[in-house]
C-alpha cells in the first residue's frame, strides 16, 4: 500500500478532531504519524502494509500511546532511507534536555549542578549550556542539523 492509499483509508471518515493526542490535533495529522509507525513496523517485520496494520497504528496514535514516540525516535533512520520526513518530534522537556546533556557527555554532573545553581534549573539554562559547548541555540536546531 502506498502513501496515498494509506491516507485515503485513514481519512475515509473525514478529518475529525483528535482532542487528546500529542501526535496531532486531527485525523490528517495523526494519519501521517500512523503511516510512519506502520512503515517502520512493516519494514522491521518484512511484511506489507495493509488496512489492519494501519488501523492498529492509527489506534496507537490517536490514543496517545508512548511507544509511538519511542518507535519514531529510535527508527528515524528507516524513514530517512525511504525519503520520509519525520511527522512527529518528541518535545524537549527540561528533564529530557538535562538527561541528554549529561548522558552524552556534553557536560558533567558537577557542571550541571554549578550552572543550575547560578542560572536556575530551567530549559533556558539547558539551552545555554548546549550553545556554549556545541553551538546550537536550541535542542530542536541540534536535531534538525544532525
Amino acid at each position: 500500500m502506498d502513501h496515498q492509499e494509506a491516507m485515503d483509508f485513514l481519512l475515509k471518515n473525514g478529518n475529525l478532531d483528535v482532542p487528546c493526542s500529542r501526535y496531532g490535533r486531527n485525523t490528517l495529522e495523526c494519519a501521517e504519524v500512523a503511516y510512519q509507525i506502520d512503515f517502520i513496523v512493516c519494514d522491521a517485520n518484512g511484511t506489507e502494509m495493509d488496512e489492519d496494520t494501519l488501523y492498529y497504528a492509527m489506534g496507537m496514535v490517536v490514543n496517545d500511546h508512548p511507544d509511538v514516540a519511542n518507535l519514531l525516535r529510535e527508527n528515524e533512520y528507516v524513514l530517512d532511507a525511504a525519503g520520509l520526513s519525520l511527522a512527529y518530534r518528541e518535545p524537549w522537556t527540561l528533564e529530557r534536555a538535562a538527561d541528554y546533556l549529561v548522558e552524552t557527555g556534553v557536560i558533567t554532573e558537577d557542571e550541571m549542578a554549578l550552572v543550575t545553581s547560578i542560572n536556575g534549573y530551567n530549559l533556558e539554562t539547558m539551552e545555554a549550556m548546549l550553545y556554549s559547548r556545541l553551538g546550537y541555540r536550541s535542542f530542536e536546531q541540534m536535531e534538525d542539523e544532525k
